[in-house]
C-alpha cells in the first residue's frame, strides 16, 4: 500500500458513487457546514406557466 489516497467533492444521493466504488465519509465532527438546497423562481413564472400552479408548494 502507498499511503495515498483521491479525494473528491460528491454528492451522496449519486448513484454513480457506489458503481465507481466511492465511500462517503460521515462528518461527525461537522467540520462543514450544513447544506440544505432550495428552489428559488421569479413571482411570474405561474403567469408565464400556468401548469406548473397545481404544483405549487407555497
Amino acid at each position: 500500500m502507498s499511503g495515498n489516497m483521491d479525494v473528491t467533492v460528491v454528492y451522496s444521493t449519486d448513484g454513480l458513487n457506489k458503481r465507481f466504488g466511492l465511500v462517503t465519509l460521515e462528518d461527525d465532527l461537522h467540520f462543514f457546514p450544513e447544506y440544505n438546497g432550495v428552489y428559488l423562481l421569479r413571482a411570474d413564472l405561474y403567469e408565464d406557466f400556468p401548469e406548473l400552479e397545481e404544483h405549487n408548494m407555497r
